[in-house]
């Protein structure tokens, strides 16, 4: 995914995830909880844009299809064009911090 094209927002717009009906190749259901794994190590703290996205996706990973591992592919390409981006939080600080966040970037 490095040298994929990039995105402005972590969420697919007009496609609705389900679950997967028939039992999925062990390969692809493999893959995608790994690409998952790696996108929620970057939610730990420095990445409050994506929880909303990733956790979501998270609640296929035993019956991902090929339109899940799209979806997280979609989220895959918006971390790689802001990989400059996240959270610093320096040692030595007396600012106070006011965030707000829209999580779900607008859907009801």
């Amino acid at each position: 995914m490095e040298n994929s094209n990039t995105v402005s927002i972590p969420s697919l717009k007009g496609i609705t995830l389900m679950k997967g009906i028939t039992e999925q190749p062990k390969e692809q259901v493999t893959t995608y909880q790994s690409m998952i794994g790696s996108l929620m190590y970057l939610i730990t703290g420095t990445r409050p844009d994506l929880p909303y996205t990733i956790l979501f996706l998270a609640q296929f990973s035993s019956c991902a299809t090929a339109e899940h591992i799209k979806a997280a592919k979609h989220v895959s390409r918006c971390v790689n064009g802001r990989r400059n981006l996240g959270l610093f939080y320096p040692y030595t600080t007396t600012n106070t911090i006011n965030v707000y966040v829209d999580a779900d970037f607008a859907g009801c």
